[in-house]
């Protein structure tokens, strides 16, 4: 195994993969236009301050539960028990969307059928595509962990261990459950008689329903085993509880001891080779047949698929034409996984743990949790808030013309305007997006009791928030496509107009949140009129956002 391969590799995939060059190019202004230059940087300001407010606030809302979870650690006498949460949430989370991605990097690049030819050992190329794959999640990682540091830092204060600890597993850590999805991947998709994508879908369906059972095992165990009848019997049971998942999880463990452990470099030497040797013993597994794998799935990939003689069926009534370029737009999602799991994610997931909690009884809890602010006329306004968050924080429509690569060149030359495509992405958007919000509107609203009546304002206010959200992504994207991709993942999570698209939706979202918040709490309003104004200033924005898509999706259509 040569090590100048390896970074021959690495640098001919990272090549333009660079964010902040993606990040000084991102404006409301096309590539070939001669825009002023402070114009743009004013534009790039406020969308840098978007994506680090809706950060910032993630981050936040992390650094609160994990700070309850050092004060509850600390009754029960476990010092750094944040430290271990965090290892979990960023190692559990990361594990997910490995699975999301890994089958992406490991057989679906561009560049594999080429790389495949040259005198590379399988061992190498699949290390490349491991650090890859590694590059992709390591802020997501990151972004998890990093709180639950900044939390044991503010209650026990810096020390060195502390700050060897961070830096080790931020930079460690990633290895061990993207190691473990490309396992599972593997072993899912190397058998020859089934299609690679199908088995590959398979496997994330079969891990997302072995998350989801273990949660609700998770939380029917914290239920029953809980005692609340006294302090005293709480802490007891509840140090039961963790002093058992620290005999489960080993890793999480080995981590929180490397910063308050009393054998911080034994624990730490500990985890470094359980670490290499996980890492060391996939790329074993996986390099055995991956070339041949690799080549059947693109050979299966490049089939053409009959359809017995029987004609597809086709929609000829008055919208033909939106529908057409909708079902084009789901087909591009659909034709790779890391775009299906990452945007069919988004919209799907939710309404699964909605339904796990329902069923598991921490809905109930959380009701009951909720009981003393119900009586609040600006809670309305918090429950919609809440869910269009959920619905607007999306990279579908931010990341549409890159997903399409090499295949706008084809769009251009179809006798269509920009409009209509524009329609047709904003349509897909709010079949996906708006559906989920519209279903957990109305049983946010039979959940709390609110009364259908503010599904009045619920409703058409979230259909132009999310709206708004689709058409400002449609609006980044289509001035500054990412065509040129090598991995799917690389047109939809790497690229920084979908982050970009999100900041500017979270920002739209607080303005307008600002705005409920003064009509509530300062003009004294209810709920109802209140939710039925903001309609208004988000029809406002909506047609902003708009106007902004289709002169984007003009210029792009039209360029040569």
């Amino acid at each position: 195994m040569k090590l100048n391969n390896i970074r021959m590799l690495l640098r001919a995939a990272g090549k333009g993969d660079s964010r902040w060059e993606q990040f000084v190019t991102i404006s409301f202004e096309s590539k070939n236009s001669k825009p002023r230059k402070k114009s743009r940087l004013v534009i790039q300001i406020l969308i840098g301050l978007s994506i680090l407010l809706a950060a910032g606030s993630m981050a936040f809302m992390l650094g609160v539960n994990y700070y309850q979870m050092e004060i509850l650690g600390s009754i029960v006498g476990i010092d750094g028990f944040s430290w271990f949460m965090g290892a979990v949430t960023a190692a559990l989370i990361t594990f997910m969307f490995g699975m999301f991605s890994g089958g992406s990097v490991l057989y679906h690049g561009k560049d594999l059928p080429l790389l495949l030819v040259l005198p590379l050992t399988q061992r190498e190329l699949l290390i490349s595509r491991l650090i890859l794959h590694y590059k992709a999640n390591f802020i997501l990682h990151t972004i998890l962990f990093l709180p639950s540091v900044a939390v044991t830092v503010l209650v026990h204060g810096f020390s060195l261990s502390v700050i060897v600890a961070a830096l080790v597993q931020i930079i460690v850590a990633p290895f061990i459950p993207l190691s473990l999805s490309l396992v599972i991947l593997h072993l899912f998709v190397k058998g020859k008689k089934h299609s690679g994508k199908s088995r590959e879908s398979w496997a994330i369906i079969f891990m997302l329903a072995l998350l989801v059972i273990m949660q609700g095992l998770a939380s029917r165990w914290m239920q029953s085993g809980m005692d609340s009848s006294n302090l005293e019997n709480f802490a007891k049971s509840f140090g039961v509880v963790l002093q058992g998942l620290q005999r489960v999880l080993l890793f999480p463990k080995w981590q929180m001891s490397m910063a308050m452990g009393n054998h911080t470099f034994g624990n730490g030497l500990y985890f470094l080779l359980a670490v290499s040797a996980i890492t060391t013993g996939a790329i074993f597994l996986v390099a055995t047949a991956y070339g041949e794998t690799v080549t059947r799935l693109w050979e299966t990939s490049t089939t053409v698929r009959k359809n017995n003689g029987k004609s597809s069926r086709s929609y000829t009534g008055r919208y033909a034409l939106e529908w057409a370029l909708v079902r084009r737009e789901y087909a591009i999602i659909n034709e790779h996984s890391a775009f299906k799991m990452e945007l069919y994610g988004e919209a799907v997931i939710p309404l699964i743990l909605v339904v796990v909690y329902a069923i598991s009884g921490v809905m109930g809890e959380f009701k009951e949790m909720l009981e003393p602010v119900f009586g609040l006329d600006i809670f309305p306004m918090m429950v919609a808030g809440a869910l269009l968050l959920t619905a607007s924080l999306s990279m579908m429509s931010g990341t549409s013309y890159s997903r399409e690569g090499m295949l706008l060149a084809l769009s251009r030359t179809m006798p269509l305007e920009g409009v209509s495509f524009v329609r047709g992405k904003m349509v897909a958007h709010l079949m996906l997006f708006y559906s989920t919000y519209i279903i957990f509107s109305l049983a946010a609203l039979a959940i709390f009791n609110l009364g259908l009546f503010h599904a009045l304002w619920m409703i058409p206010l979230g259909f132009f928030v999310v709206g708004s959200s689709a058409c400002f992504g449609l609006a980044i994207d289509g001035r500054n496509p990412r065509l040129d991709w090598k991995l799917p993942q690389q047109a939809v999570k790497q690229n920084l107009n979908g982050l970009a698209s999100m900041g500017i939706s979270f920002g739209n979202i607080a303005v307008l949140t600002g705005l409920g918040y003064l009509l509530t709490e300062r003009l004294g309003l209810p709920a109802l009129p209140s939710g039925l104004l903001l309609v208004a200033p988000s029809a406002c924005i909506w047609w902003l956002s708009w106007k902004l898509a289709v002169s984007g999706a003009r210029k792009l259509y039209q360029a040569q």
